[in-house]
């Protein structure tokens, strides 16, 4: 079935890796103020709250980012191991890499907090997908990308109706499955990727499809929902702000098409908006060590609670800044380029 787009009409994905990274960010920046929650929910909570709310979309955007790319029927391969080699070329060192350095990171905290240091405990870390609390979605997308040859094969046979339903039922699947298992919590790291397939395919689909409605439009939307988030985050925690919830879904798709749509009036030239995506992966990797160093020495005397409102942002800055700093200088370095 022809319902592919161009090639240049999916620049636009270099903008959305960017800022799902820089999402990413801003969650782990916000998210123990979140945790620290007390009964009379203190305006520190209400904050975060809403940093969260407006920014938890990251993981699910990364997700259709690669359904986007992987899916297209233009991307051609030459043969299943040709996929396969390509996809380990490209993940294969930044796994081992930083699942290393952050299994030393952890063994550190670990000993200094008096928690597990034991073999046993990082063998079943490595085995479920969790050295470092970030690097779990790294090790999901090995299990997208294990089925994404076959996957193509029904993209290509397939109306763009019938991958519509099928996006559906994989989300709606996915919504009922994670009120009885932790997606991000499985025994095996392979066993994380079915509940991202709804996610995958809808990349593709928003990929080769036209949904127009003006940026303030768009805007207005997004910022109902994330009205609708936070409040429910209060009302009904864990029902509304997280990966699989109907309104996280809603919004991670929508901003795609908001950006999809308004790509072109980024006031940025494209060679540095390449560039950025390029190291977007590297500050995902690095902004977990960065952060930590930061809290370690308490955010330097900084009183991030009194003033939480600014001091997130200009810390998602801070920490984004050294994050690309760090991933600028090793792609330079030969021996630690591939794993950025």
């Amino acid at each position: 079935m022809k319902h592919h787009a161009h090639k240049q009409d999916l620049f636009w994905l270099n903008d959305m890796r960017f800022l799902a990274a820089i999402a990413i960010i801003i969650v782990h920046i916000s998210q123990p103020f979140f945790d620290q929650k007390a009964t009379v929910y203190p305006p520190s909570w209400w904050i975060a709250n809403f940093y969260l709310s407006a920014s938890m979309w990251g993981v699910p955007v990364f997700v259709m980012i690669s359904g986007a790319l992987l899916l297209s029927p233009q991307r051609e391969y030459n043969s299943l191991s040709d996929f396969y080699k390509r996809r380990l070329n490209r993940l294969f060192w930044p796994i081992f890499f930083w699942t290393l350095v952050y299994l030393v990171l952890l063994y550190i905290k670990n000993r200094s907090l008096g928690l597990p240091t034991s073999a046993d405990y990082f063998t079943i870390s490595i085995v479920k997908g969790h050295p470092y609390y970030h690097m779990w979605y790294l090790y999901m997308v090995w299990g997208l990308y294990l089925f994404t040859p076959f996957l193509r094969k029904i993209v290509k046979s397939s109306t763009r109706m019938e991958l519509l339903v099928l996006s559906i039922m994989l989300m709606l699947l996915s919504i009922v499955a994670t009120y009885f298992t932790n997606a991000h919590n499985q025994a095996f790291f392979l066993l994380m990727f079915p509940f991202f397939l709804g996610y995958y395919l809808a990349g593709y689909l928003i990929s080769i499809t036209d949904f127009y409605l003006s940026a303030p439009k768009f805007f207005l939307f997004l910022s109902i929902l994330i009205g609708i988030i936070a409040i429910g985050e209060r009302l009904l925690p864990g029902h509304f702000m997280y990966n699989f919830s109907i309104t996280m879904i809603t919004f991670s798709m929508f901003l795609m098409f908001l950006v999809k749509n308004n790509h072109k009036r980024i006031p940025f030239s494209h060679k540095l908006r390449e560039k950025l995506a390029s190291f977007s992966l590297g500050a995902y990797l690095i902004h977990p060590a960065v952060l930590a160093v930061i809290r370690k020495f308490d955010y330097f005397g900084f009183p991030m609670e009194k003033y939480l409102y600014l001091s997130i942002p200009l810390l998602v800055v801070i920490v984004t800044l050294v994050s690309l700093a760090i991933a600028y200088t090793l792609s330079k370095l030969p021996l630690f380029h591939k794993v950025i």
